[in-house]
């Protein structure tokens, strides 16, 4: 018995006639080479009329090698800092906004020291924000408890930095508040 197989021989009611298919590759090549399939396609029908949908588009363009389909994304390489030799010699200070107390209030940040040789918490507190001034009382809370450290290292929150394009001026006002403080 022989299995056969209906309607290999039919084309697609969807695909693109090939004088059309032709027509838009040789615009596309001509005028939009270095355009993505999305901004190709709102261009085949703002100034030819080709009102072709985006994934004909995209689909022809693949085809065609004008366009790659998975853009292939660069892991960050993070470099892993050594533990320190001593507790004490260096804390870490981050926050981790979080909703900590599920439904029972609104969301809040833990703001902790974490000691860079053994990895305990050494301080700690919730707050409502992070800001400089929360963070200036978990350095008063640390330095309550314990002996000032050879070094705190911080994360590039916006509170440790300025985010501005003239901040490369050493004048006061751009410094961050821990900044000026210190």
């Amino acid at each position: 018995m022989k299995a056969v197989k209906l309607g290999l021989e039919n084309a697609s009611n969807n695909k693109v006639a090939k004088t059309l298919r032709d027509g838009v590759l040789a615009l596309i090549i001509k005028d939009y080479v270095d355009f993505g399939p999305k901004l190709s396609s709102e261009k085949l029908v703002e100034k030819h009329q080709l009102g072709l949908a985006l994934s004909s588009v995209r689909r022809l363009m693949i085809a065609e090698g004008l366009w790659n389909p998975t853009k292939v994304k660069r892991k960050r390489v993070f470099q892993l800092r050594e533990r320190r030799a001593m507790e004490g010699e260096m804390i870490q200070m981050d926050g981790s906004p979080h909703a900590w107390f599920e439904d029972r209030t609104n969301r809040c940040s833990l703001l902790v020291c974490i000691d860079g040789a053994t990895g305990k918490i050494m301080a700690g507190y919730f707050v409502s924000s992070e800001t400089t001034w929360e963070y200036f009382e978990l350095l008063r809370i640390y330095l309550q408890k314990h002996e000032r450290p050879l070094s705190f290292y911080t994360d590039k929150h916006g509170v440790f930095r300025v985010n501005r394009p003239d901040a490369l001026k050493c004048n006061s006002y751009l410094l961050t508040s821990p900044k000026r403080s210190i």
